[in-house]
């Protein structure tokens, strides 16, 4: 609940270093990492993804239209509400819940500086889990959306920000995982970064040096599968 609601930055960045450290497999004794980890992503990991849910959305024309044809992604734009926060009854669940969706950022004020750092402090643990636990957070990931919800950090005006998203998806690229690269081509998920460069212009920045970086990195990794998907798609866009 502090790494997605509290006020101070200070205390999301504790909460932070503290999570890694818990969740950190070399930390771990081995007869307790499997089960450690699997409470973590049955009952905990939904509310990291429900905080980036209140980062905005696309922006929209006059006509309630999105900006451009192939921004719109799945899941972009949709609330990624835990399941226990949809189906909870009205007079209140049977069982009480550990948090609510108010403990986790509901009452923090989202155009805050803190909560543009609650939505980065997120995605750098995501990033970790990435690393650390690759089948774990790759069957949650890809049955959840969860690129398509970073990706939302793309609308936020901050630069900061926006490199984090384009960073979390350099790191799912880093992997060189098949089911990654499939995943990425089947939901488009390529198209706000690269119509982010577009917007950017010839502009030199750590924006464009970033995506730029993630093309060079396709490429010379040879990932065959993101490489003709890059060239089908948007050379023929361009």
């Amino acid at each position: 609940a502090r790494l997605t609601g509290d006020n101070s930055e200070a205390v999301q960045l504790q909460c932070l270093h503290l999570l890694k450290e818990l969740l950190d497999p070399e930390n771990m004794e081995a007869k307790e990492k499997e089960e450690f980890v699997a409470i973590f992503y049955d009952h905990y990991v939904q509310w990291l993804v429900y905080a980036l849910s209140r980062c905005p959305g696309p922006r929209r024309d006059s006509d309630g239209a999105g900006e451009g044809k192939g921004y719109s992604l799945a899941g972009i734009g949709h609330p990624a509400t835990p399941r226990s926060a949809q189906t909870a009854p009205a007079g209140g669940p049977e069982k009480a819940e550990l948090f609510s969706p108010g403990d986790l950022g509901g009452k923090l004020d989202q155009s805050s500086e803190a909560a543009r750092s609650a939505w980065v402090h997120v995605v750098d643990l995501l990033s970790f889990c990435v690393e650390k636990h690759q089948y774990r957070i790759k069957s949650y990931m890809l049955h959840n959306n969860v690129i398509a919800k970073v990706c939302r950090l793309l609308n936020c005006r901050e630069k900061y920000v926006k490199l984090t998203a384009i960073r979390f998806v350099r790191k799912c690229v880093s992997l060189r995982d098949d089911f990654y690269n499939r995943y990425i081509v089947k939901n488009r998920l390529l198209t706000p970064i690269f119509k982010l460069f577009c917007e950017n212009g010839p502009r030199d920045n750590l924006i464009n040096s970033s995506i730029i970086e993630l093309v060079d990195f396709i490429s010379r990794e040879d990932i065959a599968l993101l490489k003709s998907h890059i060239v089908r798609v948007f050379h023929s866009e361009s």
